[in-house]
């Protein structure tokens, strides 16, 4: 990880599920929780769908010097979540996007368009080419491709969700 002025930072995030956090919950909103929310999380036993087939962590490139993306100390922070597959060039929600975050090409793409704290959007992202790393609730490390498919992706971070076909994927 490169080390930038600013917030001490980490390259590691929690699976915060789908939506943007803190955004209303379905049916009222576009929002699925993963296996951590806002000021808690879940017991192993409240991980139904088994937790070596639940995201725990993945990785996050750490947004600019003013940037809180992946700041560890800041709620917004270290979080990600599975709107979009890892390494998508879709822009991240943010409240402060950095100018070199902006620019064509940027690691950590973002749009500064949010007023209200904790709405963003963090995609998984790595500096690892195709892939990035990811761990499961059980412990164990894998190795996520950029192409995997959005269903499978966001199966893979809901606790709760009873989704079938993720053993094919996931050994």
């Amino acid at each position: 990880m490169v080390v930038k002025e600013g917030f001490a930072r980490i390259s590691y995030a929690g699976n915060f599920g789908q939506g943007q956090l803190e955004a209303p919950k379905w049916p009222n909103g576009r929002r699925i929780d993963g296996v951590f929310r806002y000021n808690e999380g879940d017991k192993f036993s409240q991980i139904t769908d088994g937790t070596s087939k639940t995201l725990l962590t993945s990785e996050l490139i750490a947004g600019g010097v003013c940037s809180v993306r992946g700041e560890f100390a800041y709620d917004e922070g270290p979080v990600f979540m599975q709107d979009f597959v890892p390494n998508d060039r879709t822009p991240d929600l943010v409240r402060w996007c950095d100018r070199e975050d902006k620019a064509p090409g940027a690691a950590a793409p973002c749009i500064d368009s949010l007023t209200k704290l904790n709405m963003v959007r963090h995609t998984s992202r790595s500096a690892h080419p195709g892939v990035v790393v990811a761990s499961m609730c059980d412990g164990s490390g894998r190795i996520v491709n950029d192409d995997i498919d959005l269903d499978t992706w966001q199966a893979m971070g809901t606790p709760r969700g009873g989704e079938m076909g993720i053993d094919k994927v996931i050994p």
